[in-house]
């Protein structure tokens, strides 16, 4: 990929060959222009595909993506992008880990073919079988619901069982990722949401269950959760991820960087972060600075974060008693 004069926040002509056949991180001081720099990269991909379009189409439809608020001279060789940041979600209490992932969609499939009813008079958005009192959101005035404790269903939607045991969507929609797994003799997922399925678990997130609300997730389940869904889809693309490391421990950050070199063997990955474990995985790395603000927007050759500073070990030995000492007034 080659950069031209690029120009965005403090990002000022820049010019940049970036290697897109190896793996790259970005580094630097916080506010040093490294999520701007993949932001710009990002948008700039999807603005090009969207006007592959018919212009009647997408001058209506995406007019808020073509408005750029950023410059340049040229960018060549731009593959397709995807930035994977801490992604902002929908309020909706009706957006859950089950209707975003696609899973519970399919499962409303399974029991329409069974009772040959269409699949929406299984949705909890459907006043067929939601609760009459919070009408599908789980909740009211942000608080569990004491008429169907959560589950978003009526009593009703019993008499629709999946099997002779008689387990109902509405226990299903409880079901984390773990169960989902042990269940899929009965529910005969296709391979997509198996690999799903199983990616979801390898990500530490298998705890998941599909009613829970989007908009409760952390930003690094999130993010994980959108990791998951690319991992079994995408290819040949540029993926940037922002900020892995927050909020996860060693090994779960290890577990997750193993899931992205898989994820790297048909596709480049850019991997935005602060952690030396994360900076070490790539092939390159790509640090902004000097500074912040005003004093970043550049590409620099070394790490910009101060070295630590090393102490010197006291080694007197501890006393089990405070010395008192009189404070003698100079006369």
């Amino acid at each position: 990929m080659i950069i031209k004069n690029l120009t965005l926040n403090n990002i000022h002509d820049l010019n940049q060959d970036v290697d897109i056949s190896s793996s790259l991180s970005i580094a630097g001081l916080s506010g040093s222009g490294k999520t701007s720099f993949c932001s710009a990269i990002s948008e700039e991909s999807l603005r090009r595909v969207i006007t592959l379009l018919p212009k009647s189409e997408y001058s209506f439809l995406f007019s808020d993506l073509l408005d750029k608020n950023y410059r340049y001279d040229s960018i060549a060789n731009i593959p397709l992008t995807f930035f994977l940041g801490k992604p902002s979600v929908s309020s909706n209490p009706r957006s859950t880990v089950g209707t975003h992932t696609g899973i519970f969609s399919y499962i409303r499939k399974i029991f329409s073919d069974k009772y040959h009813i269409g699949k929406e008079f299984f949705s909890f958005n459907n006043s067929a079988l939601w609760c009459p009192k919070c009408k599908g959101r789980g909740s009211t005035a942000g608080k569990e619901c004491t008429h169907c404790h959560g589950s978003r269903y009526s009593p009703d939607v019993a008499k629709y069982p999946l099997n002779k045991n008689g387990i109902s969507i509405s226990e299903i929609n409880q079901f984390n990722f773990f169960q989902l797994r042990d269940l899929q003799s009965h529910l005969d997922f296709p391979k997509q949401y198996r690999n799903l399925i199983e990616t979801i678990i390898n990500l530490k997130i298998g705890y998941l269950d599909l009613n829970r609300t989007v908009s409760t997730l952390s930003g690094g389940e999130r993010l994980r959760l959108l990791l998951a869904e690319f991992l079994i889809s995408c290819e040949n693309c540029l993926l940037i991820l922002d900020e892995i490391s927050s909020g996860v421990d060693f090994d779960t950050l290890q577990t997750i960087l193993d899931e992205v070199r898989k994820l790297g063997s048909s596709n480049q990955i850019w991997l935005i972060d602060h952690s030396d474990v994360v900076l070490k995985a790539t092939n390159d790395i790509l640090y902004f600075g000097p500074g912040s603000g005003n004093e970043g927007g550049k590409i620099v050759d070394e790490s910009p974060r101060p070295l630590p500073q090393n102490q010197p070990i006291i080694t007197l030995e501890p006393k089990d008693f405070y010395e008192i000492k009189k404070l003698r007034k100079e006369l």
